[in-house]
């Protein structure tokens, strides 16, 4: 029933949209998007039998091989110059080939109607309406309004994760807010008003508004409570009695619990030259500083403990939480001569994160990710330095850990598959999926030195050698006692665009040699094997 109504519902609305582009001249409608498929071979992901500090068992993963794909619609509507409604669809967003949810049992050989599985196991909707927001051009800047993709920098704090942008591997996130934003060009405003023959400037201000959370506590009902899929610490019993206390089937009660909401505004200052060397077409300065601050008032992810009068214990009390995000980026193309970095700082604090008594927790956070090197219309040489601190105790009272953007890919096989199964295993054994890197740089510190060589357009090669170093050797992650070293990776690839670039196809592959840091596996090496067949239109 729920692919039946996402198939009408998504009908209706390519009709709306269609029927709008016919009810005048002024209506202009546009289609963009892609679709692609992908094959991967997996050996050794995660074969280990047991946790890095444990005993407790996981299933090993020896070999993996699995299609899967994705198609996606970007339907744009115009009014001449002055608004646009903009959205985003997925169908069969990363949806495995041929999964049906074990709905067929016994008699697989008879099996068909695949359902929408994707690659970490979640169940997902044939058709998935990710965005829509509208962009309203008025006379002192743009506004825009809705569900949105966010994006800054290199993306390794907030990535759209759109299209095909990575050296290696494919974007399977990206960062989506409800936000309120406006940007605006003051100097160009202020040439305006003094009516300078040239108004146009390249310094840029905006300011956003996000709501990240009416209610923070993600809840699965029973039977699917056991999994775990949720953003604290509580056991699945205690979260089901949570939500059904706070969250009534029928009732809109829950809506009034402001206390608990998660906002957070945004503000940008941002330098855009695309043109800064006159005598050269490809240079490029860029540089500007993107500054977060989020705020709940109340946290409410354990049971606060209430007063106890034979004790003299006066009762916990939740003061809620706050976060800085403070990021900065430039980018530096100055003939073959190019540079490009961004860094973040996340300072905080928060209250009720942890279930044994420590219920006020303050947080530290680094990323920083740069690159420089010689880039021709040929060949690139590109050096990369990357880090996203870790945490030697999560359960202290002082957090420093939190994985770069799992769509900032680094490499095929270390970050995107190996760590994003490890934390997987590990966290998921004490309800905390929200830690978990889902392939994104974690508790470490690499390097990632790289070649690209294009002999004829539309082909290019890609060679990439990847060395990583634990950072704090996070004590559920790592085993403390071992090396700091990860492991070593090497990555190539042949991609080729034809039919003016609308088809696109690429083949990878890596081998991973595993450091002391990530324990005894069975094997030595890990490898991967991989193709992707796109059509962009």
């Amino acid at each position: 029933m729920r692919n039946i109504l996402c198939r009408v519902t998504g009908c209706v609305i390519v009709y709306a949209l269609v029927r709008a582009a016919w009810a005048g001249p002024d209506i202009k409608l546009e289609m963009g998007g892609y679709w692609r498929v992908q094959g991967i071979q997996l050996f050794n992901q995660y074969d280990l039998d047991h946790v890095p500090t444990g005993t407790a068992p996981v299933e090993p993963a020896q070999h993996a091989a699995y299609l899967m794909q994705r198609l996606r619609l970007e339907p744009k509507l115009s009014f001449e110059k002055l608004v646009t409604l903009r959205m985003q669809a997925d169908v069969f967003d990363d949806a495995v080939w041929g999964d049906n949810e074990q709905a067929t049992y016994g008699v697989p050989l008879f099996a068909e109607q695949p359902t929408s599985t994707n690659f970490l196991g979640q169940p997902v909707n044939s058709i998935q309406f990710k965005r829509a927001w509208l962009e309203l051009n008025i006379p002192v800047g743009l506004l825009r309004i809705g569900r949105q993709p966010s994006n800054w920098g290199l993306g390794i704090l907030s990535n759209a994760g759109d299209g095909f942008d990575d050296d290696f591997g494919e974007n399977h996130f990206g960062s989506t807010f409800d936000r309120i934003a406006f940007a605006t060009k003051p100097i160009s405003i202020y040439k305006t008003i003094k009516g300078a023959p040239n108004v146009d400037s390249n310094f840029i201000i905006a300011y956003a508004y996000d709501m990240l959370s009416e209610e923070p506590c993600v809840v699965d009902r029973p039977p699917l409570a056991t999994r775990g899929f949720d953003c604290t610490f509580l056991d699945p019993v205690q979260r089901y009695t949570k939500f059904f206390n706070e969250r009534p089937f029928g009732s809109s009660n829950w809506l009034s619990h402001n206390s608990n909401d998660v906002q957070e505004h945004i503000l940008v200052a941002y330098y855009n030259n695309e043109k800064w060397h006159p005598w050269s077409v490809n240079d490029q300065l860029k540089f500007g500083t993107y500054i977060v601050f989020r705020v709940q008032n109340k946290s409410f992810t354990v049971p606060l403990r209430p007063p106890n009068p034979n004790t003299g214990f006066p009762g916990d009390v939740d003061n809620g939480a706050f976060a800085g995000i403070y990021d900065g980026y430039y980018k530096l193309r100055w003939g073959p001569w190019y540079s490009e970095a961004e860094g973040y700082y996340i300072r905080g604090r928060a209250s009720g994160v942890l279930p044994l008594g420590n219920y006020e927790k303050d947080a530290g956070i680094i990323g920083a990710v740069w690159r420089g090197g010689w880039m021709t219309d040929q060949f690139d040489a590109i050096f990369e330095w990357g880090y996203s601190s870790g945490d030697g105790n999560i359960g202290d009272g002082f957090f420093t850990q939190r994985p770069l953007h799992p769509d900032y890919n680094v490499g095929l096989i270390l970050y995107e598959e190996v760590m994003r199964q490890r934390s997987y295993v590990v966290y998921s054994r004490f309800f905390a999926n929200a830690l978990q890197s889902l392939g994104g740089v974690i508790d470490s510190y690499y390097l990632f030195p790289r070649v690209r060589w294009r002999p004829f357009p539309g082909l290019e090669g890609v060679l990439g050698v990847l060395a990583a170093w634990r950072d704090q050797a996070d004590n559920a992650l790592f085993d403390p006692a071992r090396d700091s070293f990860m492991g070593f990776e090497t990555d190539a690839g042949i991609k080729y665009s034809w039919a003016e670039d609308h088809l696109n196809f690429k083949l990878e592959g890596g081998l991973l040699f595993f450091g002391d840091a990530l324990g005894e596996y069975n094997s030595s090496v890990a490898s991967s094997l991989q193709a992707r067949m796109a059509f962009l239109f």
